[in-house]
């Protein structure tokens, strides 16, 4: 398959059990409600003959009083995951791989300047100066925040510091690890309020934490002989792994909902949001030429409360 970084499509590559999370492509007018506006996340509910009955908001939502209800075609609405991804992410070099500049891990900002200090077993001090405004890779730990940057690792005052929990726009220059890729599509859609405010990814499997994050369950792993028989729906994460037995994943795509379609954040083409398939990030994640690849998938299932460490506290 030949990577692309746009697609053209017109009509809603549905998933096939309901409920799922729906996203309007046209503003809809709902008999009584009034009219809703492109973006729109609606809970898509069942099939009707020529597209879908939906509720307006998001599928965990508890039922409202009174819920907005009514009937779209299937060109007013798409899997609400794949449809901010081909808006707002395909093709824009401002989303990029960076597994050491990764905004996540940048969530903090200086409030002043000031100055870490380093040393460790008689050595001569390290230090590195930190500037007001700028964003730092910090975490908490027992009440004492640490800093780390360019190499040097010091703890700092809780008021030297602040949480930034807004999500940055596509149209600002983001680095982001391909597992983060999809959660931030989400919380772009309004899927996934809490992203910044959920922990980095720490030690384990990358990719496992995030499905856990957007309320999924991981398959099974499919071998070289299943691989090419996996069927996916559109918004699935597909996690790929270099071995039968290991536990953290290499990369996470997610399934665009024709045949074995993928949107990743990196492929042949470079760092940046393309559309390629399964067999090309199977090549490209294998180990040495004779390696074999395993994957797994999952529906996120955003109606389900996440199963990961708490927010931070900040």
């Amino acid at each position: 398959m030949t990577e692309t970084t746009l697609t053209t499509t017109t009509t809603c590559r549905a998933r096939t059990t309901f409920p799922w999370q729906g996203m309007l492509r046209d503003s809809v007018t709902f008999t009584d409600h009034g009219n809703y506006a492109a973006g729109t996340l609606v809970a898509v509910t069942g099939a009707t003959e020529g597209g879908f009955s939906v509720r307006v908001g998001r599928v965990q939502d508890p039922p409202g009083e009174p819920a907005v209800t009514g009937s779209v075609t299937r060109a007013q609405v798409d899997e609400a995951l794949g449809a901010v991804i081909e808006e707002r992410l395909l093709g824009n070099e401002n989303i990029s791989w960076d597994n050491d500049g990764s905004w996540k891990k940048l969530r903090y900002v200086a409030t002043q300047d000031f100055m870490l200090t380093e040393q460790e077993n008689g050595e001569p001090p390290k230090h590195a100066m930190c500037y007001q405004g700028e964003r730092l890779n910090a975490s908490l730990d027992n009440g004492t925040y640490y800093v780390r940057k360019n190499g040097v690792l010091g703890s700092v005052g809780a008021d030297q510091l602040s949480f930034d929990a807004s999500i940055p726009p596509s149209t600002s220059n983001v680095s982001l690890i391909c597992y983060e890729f999809g959660m931030y599509a989400a919380a772009l859609a309004g899927l996934c309020p809490n992203f910044a405010r959920l922990p980095a990814t720490r030690a384990g499997d990358a990719g496992g934490y995030w499905v856990r994050a957007a309320g999924g369950t991981l398959s099974e792993k499919a071998g070289p002989k299943t691989i090419a028989g996996l069927t996916l729906q559109r918004g699935d994460f597909v996690l790929f792994y270099r071995d039968r037995g290991a536990d953290s994943s290499e990369h996470t795509a997610y399934a665009t909902g024709d045949a074995q379609g993928l949107y990743s954040l990196w492929g042949t083409q470079g760092l940046h949001p393309v559309v390629t398939d399964i067999s090309v990030l199977c090549s490209l994640c294998r180990p040495g030429d004779t390696g074999k690849v395993y994957v797994r998938t999952a529906t996120p299932g955003w109606h389900r409360s996440p199963t990961v460490p708490a927010p931070d506290p900040s």
